[in-house]
């Protein structure tokens, strides 16, 4: 939903330059492009923003099926649960309820602002963590670990964390073990997600 409302109020042209603007790498890509090329590039990102965001629920999906893959392994393996890939599922996907809530929110922010394309849908939509009130092409170390403390996300990691601690058909692991785990996992993401930013900015 929160895709369809997107595409339908944000100008995906506008959306993708800004994208550009963003990041070095592209503007460094963009100044080798003769002006007509770079129109047509520009379109051409600008027609597979708009199909990503249509496409926001099958990736969404696909994730989902990973990621209760990979918890399902390690609380399995490292913690010696017995989490099936069923239940794994179904903590995954329930735990991300509060999402719609968050989707609700993005949703409202779409339809009642003047203008719809000054909202970060990149990176900080909505003042749910520190780094919404920090500058993006400031401190990207600052600005990525604030960005990580959002309401949402710790809210889905603690939900992940209590539900696969109750999850185990034998073996359970304690609460605090449970949330413990998903939080150092969330960590790693987020460190490996700061190295990728650094390293192609």
């Amino acid at each position: 939903m929160v895709g369809i409302v997107t595409v339908q109020k944000v100008d995906m042209r506008q959306f993708a330059q800004q994208q550009i603007d963003k990041s070095p790498l592209a503007q460094r890509q963009l100044e080798r492009l003769t002006p007509e090329q770079r129109e047509q590039n520009l379109s051409i990102r600008a027609a597979i923003t708009k199909g990503t965001f249509y496409a926001i629920p099958v990736f969404q999906l696909i994730g989902g099926l990973i990621f209760a893959a990979i918890l399902m392994a390690i609380f399995n393996f490292i913690l010696g649960a017995e989490v099936s890939f069923g239940r794994a599922l179904g903590v995954v996907f329930y735990a991300g309820i509060p999402a719609i809530i968050r989707s609700v929110l993005l949703i409202i922010s779409l339809l009642s602002s003047s203008d719809p394309s000054t909202i970060d849908l990149s990176g900080n939509p909505m003042p749910t963590n520190p780094g919404f009130f920090l500058d993006p092409q400031g401190n990207k170390l600052l600005y990525s670990l604030a960005s990580a403390l959002d309401i949402f996300t710790i809210w889905y990691v603690v939900l992940l964390g209590l539900g696969f601690a109750a999850a185990s058909m034998n073996r359970k692991p304690s609460k605090g073990t449970g949330m413990a785990t998903v939080f150092v996992c969330y960590g790693i993401v987020v460190l490996i997600g700061l190295g990728f930013k650094l390293a192609f900015s």
